[in-house]
């Protein structure tokens, strides 16, 4: 997809609505609630050290933003990188989230006694066909590990490692082994009309998170290999692989999570930033250099396009496939868009907010509050 356009940079208007968007301070609400605790070691940003040449424009800030360098980050394939230092959150204010809630500080819901009637691989219907989620397994793996880790039953991980060996068994493997969990069911996403199996760098960001946290609690190398087999998936993007894919780099170099992996591209903002929690939780344990560079280009490609999502005004887009590519005149292209609604758009001012918790970059805050300003989000 293009660079933003030069006329999309904020004009001296918008930056007095930003302003008046900050004196509104942070209040949005979701079903999935902001964690209100922003304390955090101060960071920094700064880009990396060789110059490279770069096709962005200026990026949409009101603070002093370096451009990205064009580097070689999977393989020989360049992508935009602007690097990043991240606060190391401790557990409990780490962003992602499992079941559908996210409490502050998360709570143990589900009982032993209850375990058993929980199937190993979580199904959805849809439009009548019924086949395996696995978003909903791996959501159901971080709840399991977590009323471990809280809890101290063991009945929780036996629960867990059932999942896991029957979400494994499920699975498609990829390049370089990478590990890729299959939905069994037909679906749509945005404008794309998915047929199983498919898959998701949603899920998979769930899946990362969740046997990073495996190998936290029970140093089990069993559990560290399938984390990096998970990861492996991330460094697999379209341009270098025929198999499964859920990550990819644009004409401008800009990489990519798809919620819904597609041509043309979905690029929805839920799905992209839920991936990346699991490279933050990643990096987080390992410490991966590797890690790292992915998760800052995850970031960078956020901070360039956050305001293309915008409306000024109403709801933000869920994805930039729809309503945004209309604006340009591509109806052939993107026949039946997904418009977004409050909820979406109450996800987007949490996962903005996290953004900024895990980075420390004013862009995030301000960029929340502009989207704040356009419409609070009813999520009740």
């Amino acid at each position: 997809m293009g660079k933003r356009p030069p006329s999309d940079r904020l004009t001296s208007s918008r930056r007095r609505l930003l302003a008046l968007a900050g004196a509104l301070g942070l209040a949005g609400c979701s079903q999935l609630p902001p964690n209100s605790d922003d304390s955090g070691a101060t960071t920094t940003r700064t880009t990396t050290t060789e110059p490279t040449e770069t096709h962005t424009t200026e990026t949409q800030t009101t603070t002093e933003s370096p451009e990205p360098t064009h580097e070689a980050l999977v393989g020989e394939v360049p992508i935009q990188r602007t690097e990043y230092t991240y606060r190391e959150l401790p557990y409990e204010k780490r962003p992602q989230f499992f079941g559908a809630f996210r409490n502050s500080p998360p709570e143990c819901r589900t009982s032993p006694d209850a375990l058993d009637s929980v199937p190993n691989l979580i199904p959805a219907t849809v439009d009548g066909e019924t086949g395996h989620f696995p978003l909903r397994t791996t959501r159901w793996l971080l709840r399991c590990l977590h009323c471990y880790r809280t809890e101290g039953d063991a009945a929780y991980l036996e629960k867990a490692e059932e999942m896991s060996q029957a979400l494994v068994d499920d699975a498609a493997v990829g390049e370089n082994d990478g590990l890729y969990f299959s939905y069994r069911l037909d679906k749509a996403g945005s404008s794309a009309e998915l047929k199983a199996p498919w898959y998701s760098g949603m899920c998979q960001g769930v899946g990362l998170s969740a046997y990073t946290y495996f190998h936290e609690l029970t140093g089990d190398e069993k559990y560290k290999k399938l984390a990096q087999r998970v990861f492996q998936t991330f460094k697999s993007v379209k341009s270098t692989t025929d198999g499964p894919w859920t990550t990819m780099v644009d004409s401008d170099g800009y990489y990519w999570v798809e919620e819904y992996p597609f041509e043309p591209p979905t690029h929805v903002l839920n799905g992209y930033c839920i991936g990346i929690w699991g490279l933050y939780d990643y990096w987080l344990h390992t410490k991966s250099a590797e890690a790292k560079r992915l998760l800052d280009a995850s970031v960078t490609t956020i901070q360039q396009y956050a305001e293309n999502w915008r409306v000024p005004g109403e709801v933000s887009y869920y994805g930039l496939d729809g309503h945004r590519r209309w604006e340009l005149g591509q109806t052939e292209r993107y026949p039946d868009p997904y418009r977004g609604n409050d909820y979406y758009h109450g996800v987007h001012l949490i996962q903005l907010g996290k953004l900024y918790q895990i980075t420390d970059d004013d862009y995030f805050r301000e960029v929340r509050e502009l989207y704040e300003s356009d419409d609070p989000g009813d999520m009740s």
